[in-house]
């Protein structure tokens, strides 16, 4: 590679002093130093070598290896076995990759024997029966046609790639293993250069020229996620207006300093923004790294200067140690049903042939299931109802942008086999396994080589050349495949290097008894298919996944959805989601509980009890130590037991409300509002005798026989409403636990025409897509729900969540609202007319029902043209504004600065929460009648503390 050449420092030497025509002696520098540096860096050799320790050549303990594997794996070695075995081994050792397969057999030996999950396999090296022979892959390449070749042949000059997808928990202990192994200077983690999405393109030109931040943020939240150009949204695309986003060109055209700013984002799309560490790439050298590539520190990590492409190209190892979390949820699952069962779950055992497991893929009860739990591959498994593995691996080839549209064709050919044609007899064996349809990489290189007699390495290079579309190779490979071509001699250069490798003569189609139209015909079929066709290989791997998930799912789904949650126990979004499956499956969820509950969620008499890390700001080094207390010394007795035992630990106040509030502490046999009340009472009595045992004296904590409930009188309190009890389990928790605000609405929800559960695979599969930052990729199902709802008339009851105001380009306010029924959550929007005319009902946990415009073609929303409040019996809501007026609450806040806006905002606060309770105002002294009542809730409380403190408020 050259990095420098005296054509290209003139050329920027003119360029860069006419840009810097001002200032040419900041040039003058850095040009002596280029014009001196005459860089060549020469791929050299530098793959590690094995040295086996029972003193054989790489070559000779490979095939032992492997002899020793298969008959492991087969239990007798038949010719076909032996046949493939062989000419793999002769290939592998020729072109010298003995010690790579070597390499990674050795860490994925460590990673089995240290009980570190190790994939199936990953990409086309699934196709290597040496691999499954020595354990670096799991799949049976000779059951499921999988092609050596499409990993590595001696026709095509490439490494081949090893990517191995190891336990989450378990990966960095595997890269340890190789730099302890290999050497700390030889082994080092590849460089990865974050690029600049559009996004963070805006915002960081918009900070230089200092527009403000609320106006970049409203611009921002216009763009989509996923692959989004700018150039599209303002209509300057390859689609022109059909891409267009309205708010973002208005912006464009209206609005001068918004202008410029999308300008030079436009043109920094897409560039270098930081440096980062590569998420899975790693080198491996035989040699010291920083001998033949720039290193560089990465935060604490060291890392190469060139990224992955580049350090392959300098000639040194590179492998890709991904972390896998369904292996992680496999694992500890499997844990679960041993401590819970007994039982022992071992997928060698067992096979992979269970119809029961079948039955379930095809009921789209796939929540969970690895590749195939998205509402689109869920209606895909219903159509095709899965029988085998063979099965599995199709949907999972099938189910994406191109292929699809083979979808129907390949339904109807499954159920109606009668029906299935093919262009040639030749082409029966190679399509019969999938109905007639084309689906794998594979079976393109098995049509040439069948049909045209390519060997399959050349076979592979006219499928690499399809998929890249290259018209100039491909229009020199149709005359091949049609009439053949003499073979060709292996080509070096000067220094003896093999550029090209030699290639066998090609029958041709016309030879093989394919007449000429068949042969143009097929060969078209193989290129409009070749770009978007799947490696079958990958999907076989990952179909070994996907059934294990389904088995555990199927046999054991509580201890199953245990794992998983307890995998993405930092996310609550995805904690909510598995919660409510498991209650829409009939399974009882315990709530959390201080005495009973562990850190993680673990089984309980067929259900699953709530862990305490999922609950918000509880830290797992923290509560951890205070179930091992509670393991240790026993149950806590009172919330005062709690706090005197937890305080050597780290139970801050905010740990505790959150504890609280989640209703972990409802064990203690106190209201909530009771808890709320005298924790910190307890907590700074408790901080005055740590400091006063301190001098050695005798505290109220140190007598051992003493009743403490005797030292300390609990404050007794009403508990509080049960809406900001449910709030604030919601707030912790992310799911209502006890209850639901609109339980007492569910016979009014069944008489409803419409609820939100009648669009749910829509929602859901726009929140996949929103997650997965993805485009949404459409089905059968969805497009018929989208058909029948989009642009109808609905009215829906539900409760206020979240209102975001907006200003309309004639300077009116609109208002985006999110509302919740017992379902779900969907967008609803007040234009300016609606907005002016509903405005006091748009209000936090408001319960209203509206009437609008259904739209689900794009992001699910309803335009609102009316709304109401949606109240119970006359004489319920008479008798809870009695109750509420009977309290005889009132709230005082006192303005702690001279500062008007301050006590302006107060006041907007205040009218936010309508309601009985009457609101006085202290400011500069004097204190002031507000005019305004407001509703005991802690939302209102939340807000007032983030304006002027906790402590300058007060409902008494």
């Amino acid at each position: 590679m050259k990095f420098s050449s005296d054509e290209f420092y003139l050329k920027t030497y003119e360029e860069m002093y006419e840009l810097f025509s001002w200032c040419p002696e900041a040039l003058e520098t850095p040009f002596e130093i280029a014009k001196k540096c005459h860089v060549r860096i020469e791929k050299k050799d530098l793959m590690p070598p094995y040295t086996p320790d029972n003193g054989s050549s790489p070559a000779e303990f490979l095939r032992s290896l492997a002899y020793d594997g298969l008959i492991k794996r087969y239990g007798e070695i038949t010719p076909e076995i032996k046949e493939r075995a062989e000419y793999e081994l002769d290939i592998i050792i020729k072109m010298g990759f003995a010690e790579y397969y070597l390499i990674v057999w050795d860490f994925i030996f460590y990673a089995r024997n240290h009980d570190i999950p190790v994939g199936a396999g990953r990409g086309s090296g699934v196709g290597s029966i040496i691999a499954y022979a020595i354990g670096i892959t799991n799949v049976n390449p000779l059951k499921y046609n999988l092609l050596f070749e499409r990993f590595l042949n001696p026709e095509r000059v490439s490494n081949p790639d090893f990517d191995i997808d190891f336990c989450v928990d378990g990966r960095g202990e595997v890269i340890d293993y190789v730099i302890e192994k290999y050497g700390a200077e030889k082994v080092c983690q590849i460089l990865a250069l974050g690029t600049m999405a559009t996004k963070n393109a805006i915002k960081d030109v918009a900070r230089v020229y200092n527009v403000p931040l609320a106006e970049v943020n409203a611009l921002t939240k216009m763009i989509p996620g996923g692959k989004v150009k700018l150039k599209d949204l303002i209509g300057k695309g390859k689609h022109g207006a059909e891409d267009v986003i309205p708010e973002v060109l208005d912006a464009y055209e209206n609005n001068e300093q918004m202008h410029k700013v999308i300008d030079i984002a436009m043109q920094l799309e897409g560039m270098p923004r930081q440096c980062s560490k590569h998420a899975a790439g790693v080198v491996i050298c035989k040699e010291v790294i920083s001998d033949f590539v720039p290193l560089q520190k990465s935060g604490d990590d060291v890392t190469t200067q060139f990224q992955k492409e580049e350090v392959e190209e300098v000639g040194m190892l590179k492998m890709d140690f991904l972390g896998l979390r369904t292996l992680t949820d496999i694992k500890k699952a499997k844990q679960y049903i041993m401590e819970t069962t007994g039982n022992e779950v071992d997928f060698e055992k067992l096979g992979y042939d269970d119809p029961n497991v079948y039955e379930l893929l095809g009921s789209g009860e796939t929540d969970a299931v690895f590749q195939l739990e998205s509402p689109g591959m869920k209606s895909f498994m219903k159509q095709l109802l899965p029988k085998s593995l063979e099965d599995i691996i199709a949907g999972i080839s099938l189910y994406r942008p191109g292929p699809m549209d083979s979808i129907p064709t390949y339904i109807n050919s499954k159920n109606n086999p009668e029906k299935i044609t093919y262009m040639h007899p030749l082409l029966e064996p190679i399509l019969n396994m999938t109905y007639g349809c084309l689906v794998y990489q594979e079976q393109v290189m098995q049509v040439v080589q069948v049909l045209a007699g390519y060997t399959y390495g050349r076979a592979d290079l006219v499928r690499r050349a399809m998929a890249k579309k290259k018209a100039d190779v491909l229009a020199k490979e149709r005359e091949y495949f049609i009439y053949g071509a003499p073979a060709k001699e292996a080509v070096y250069n000067e220094k003896g290097d093999l550029v090209a490798p030699a290639q066998k003569a090609v029958d041709g189609c016309l030879k093989k008894g394919v007449d000429l139209e068949t042969a143009n015909k097929i060969f078209d079929n193989m290129m409009s298919f070749a770009s978007y066709a799947f490696n079958k290989s990958h999907a076989a791997a990952y179909a070994v996944c996907a059934y294990e998930t389904a088995y555990l799912k199927r046999y054991y789904p509580v201890e199953f959805i245990a794992a998983v949650i307890n995998n993405r126990i930092t996310n609550q979004d995805e904690i909510a989601k598995y919660v409510e499956y498991l209650r829409a499956s009939g399974v009882k969820v315990y709530p959390p509980d201080i005495n009973i509950s562990d850190v993680y969620f673990k089984c309980e008499n067929g259900g699953l009890r709530y862990g305490l890390m999922g609950i918000k700001n509880v830290g797992e080094s923290a509560i951890s130590s205070i179930v091992e207390e509670r393991k240790k010394n026993g149950a806590f007795k009172s919330l005062e037991d709690l706090i005197k035992r937890a305080d050597k630990m780290a139970l801050n106040k905010r740990m505790l409300e959150s504890l609280i509030k989640a209703g972990a502490l409802d064990c203690f046999g106190e209201t909530r509002a009771t808890l709320f009340v005298n924790y910190e009472p307890i907590i700074n009595l408790s901080n005055h005798d740590k400091s006063i045992s301190c001098t050695g004296q005798l505290t109220m904590f140190d007598e051992i026989d003493q009743d403490l409930e005797a030292e300390y009188k609990m404050i007794k309190i009403q508990e509080y409403p049960k809406n900001d009890l449910l709030s604030d389990e919601k707030d912790m928790l992310n799911l209502y636990m006890s209850g639901h605000p609109l339980d007492e609405y569910r016979e009014k929800y069944n008489n409803e025409s419409f609820t939100l559960n009648d669009i749910k695979p829509i929602l859901d599969s726009e929140k996949e897509s929103i997650n997965d930052g993805e485009e949404e990729t459409e089905n059968n199902d969805l497009r018929d729900l989208v058909m029948k709802y989009d642009k109808q008339t609905v009215t829906l009851g539900g409760m206020i969540t979240d209102t975001r105001i907006r200003i309309t380009k004639s300077n009116k306010s609109m208002c985006m609202a999110r509302l919740e029924d017992l379902h779900g959550t969907i967008d609803i929007v007040f234009f300016p007319s609606s907005y002016d005319k509903y405005k006091p009902l748009l209000v936090k946990d408001k319960i209203i029902k509206i009437e609008g415009e259904l739209q689900v073609a794009g992001r699910s929303q309803i335009v609102v043209r009316g709304a109401k409040e949606w109240l119970l019996s006359d004489s319920e809501v008479s008798a809870q504004k009695s109750e509420e007026k009977a309290k005889g609450n009132k709230l005082f806040i006192n303005i702690p600065t001279d500062d008007e806006s301050m006590a302006k905002s107060v006041i907007e606060v205040l009218k936010a929460y309508p309601g009985m309770i009457p609101a006085t105002l202290k400011f500069k002294g004097k204190a002031l009648n507000s005019g305004v009542r407001v509703q005991n809730t802690n939302a209102l409380f939340s807000e007032l503390a983030s304006i002027v403190g906790e402590e300058n408020y007060k409902l008494v």
